[in-house]
């Protein structure tokens, strides 16, 4: 099989109000922001390493 055969999201733990960069009221709605050492490159990375030893733990075959 060609093609996508699994996919992953990953959403970063640290937060940033949308007050604090407004200058407006502390609560309200929050944005999740990557911390100083994460970036999509890696994040992606690390979770194609993972998808791939789950098929390879779970005898599925890899495209």
């Amino acid at each position: 099989m060609v093609g996508i055969t699994s996919y992953d999201t990953y959403i970063p733990m640290l937060r940033l109000l949308l007050a604090t960069v407004a200058g407006g009221k502390a609560g309200g709605p929050e944005k999740a922001v990557a911390n100083w050492d994460e970036d999509g490159l890696n994040a992606g990375t690390s979770e194609v390493q993972r998808n791939i030893i789950a098929q390879r733990v779970l005898g599925l075959p890899r495209a």
